[in-house]
């Protein structure tokens, strides 16, 4: 006859492996949707001068947004444990990983966060140059991209690192300076890396993105070409835009091209 049941020293032990296992730190990291910030308000500083959207923003200023978005994640120090790891993998918004893949095993959480700043002022650095390429490319504009280059300009995305935001931030700059309708009454998403000529690339945490764009009321989405095959699930009402540079995201924005994933 087979046994189909455990004696109870053996069931004791399963059962205090099983206990013991709630309590082991695994080596996982869990992302889900941050904050947004409207790089239309308080998020970009602008020298008066140089700002044209102050009026536009008075007509529709609870209207007219242009969002940044950001991805939490764990620190790379933090203990996850089991009954976290079952909750993040059964809610549809966050995703896990191993450890490895998004922290470097050589690397201190005081060493990631300096990193992740360190990459964000050099995405600002590299966005106020697209920006000022793109309107000097415009001719009309070649003052304002001369003053663009040299002025005080401040992004302000607290607890945030990375160089996600490129995209956002050259836009946030075209519509500040010299296209203040760009947006218009929407409330639109952005995230890309972008180089100082305009070209987009791909970044991490996508579908936790569209899901804290989406949260935030956003109805239209640009990002990278290249990220549209790790988007799986898109949420309701949000219509996604992928661009490969700053001019094309432009004409998104303005009307005078469509795109879809």
């Amino acid at each position: 006859m087979i046994r189909r049941y455990l004696s109870r020293p053996q069931f004791i032990i399963v059962a205090a492996i099983v206990v013991a296992a709630q309590f082991i730190p695994l080596p996982y990291v869990v992302l889900q949707p941050g904050p947004t910030y409207n790089l239309l308000g308080k998020a970009l500083v602008l020298p008066v001068g140089l700002d044209k959207s102050a009026p536009a923003q008075s007509q529709s200023q609870s209207q007219s947004q242009l969002l940044a978005t950001t991805v939490y994640v764990t620190n790379p120090a933090a203990h996850i444990y089991a009954p976290q790891l079952l909750v993040a993998w059964l809610n549809g918004q966050m995703a896990v990983y191993p450890r490895d893949i998004i922290y470097p095993k050589s690397e201190s959480a005081k060493q990631t966060l300096a990193a992740g700043r360190a990459e964000m002022t050099n995405s600002e650095a590299d966005a106020i140059s697209a920006a000022a390429n793109f309107i000097d490319g415009l001719h009309a504009s070649q003052s304002i991209a001369k003053e663009l280059r040299n002025a005080p300009i401040k992004f302000s995305l607290q607890e945030t690192g990375g160089p996600s935001a490129g995209l956002g931030f050259a836009l946030s700059l075209v519509d500040r300076t010299i296209a203040p309708t760009l947006i218009g009454s929407r409330i639109v998403a952005a995230t890309g890396t972008i180089d100082r000529q305009g070209l987009v690339g791909a970044i991490g945490g996508i579908d936790q993105k569209l899901s804290g764009a989406a949260r935030a009321g956003a109805t239209l989405f640009l990002l990278p070409r290249d990220n549209c095959a790790d988007i799986t699930r898109v949420p309701h009402g949000l219509r996604l835009a992928p661009v490969s540079s700053l001019g094309e995201a432009v004409h998104v924005l303005s009307g005078a091209l469509s795109t879809h994933c």
